[in-house]
């Protein structure tokens, strides 16, 4: 029997960022935006949970739609 060998391993990976909602150009828009009760940012998660076990030897590839997660998820484990 051979025992698997771990190279990576990904638990309950979650990541979130805080996105701007509207560019505000300046002050008068800023306040603007206030007034009508617009917040700033709106919370962004592109990994959710996130686990998965790599063995020695393995070739994985990531694929998915533009803001996704792939480059968030690859800097995340380097």
């Amino acid at each position: 029997m051979t025992s698997k060998q771990v190279a990576v391993k990904v638990e309950h990976l979650t990541k979130s960022f805080r996105v701007p909602i509207e560019a505000s150009s300046g002050i008068k828009q800023k306040l603007i935006n206030v007034v009508k009760g617009k917040k700033g940012y709106r919370n962004f998660t592109p990994l959710n949970d996130v686990s998965f076990e790599i063995e020695k030897g393995d070739f994985f590839g990531i694929v998915g739609r533009n803001g996704s997660g792939k480059s968030t998820l690859l800097k995340s484990i380097a």
